[in-house]
């Protein structure tokens, strides 16, 4: 069994089933969820929380998934 008590996962994506999926099942295997469909707020969640992953939904809707990666990852 994997111990993933504390893991912070970011979630950014702008579909709602998506997200309530993705945050559903990691949250009931006891990781930290941060979760949020604006690509901008994802930044900042990313930038303070230091999550040890990121969900980055590749077509994200409302900001370039590309500005959103390369601000978080190459700043």
């Amino acid at each position: 069994m994997v111990k993933s008590r504390g893991i912070k996962v970011s979630i950014i994506e702008d579909e709602p089933a998506q997200m309530e999926l993705l945050s559903y099942n990691l949250d009931k295997e006891g990781y930290r969820i941060f979760a949020t469909s604006d690509g901008e707020e994802g930044l900042l969640i990313v930038k303070e929380e230091l999550p040890e992953l990121t969900i980055l939904d590749w077509m994200l809707s409302y900001s370039p998934m590309f500005r959103v990666f390369g601000s978080a990852f190459f700043c």
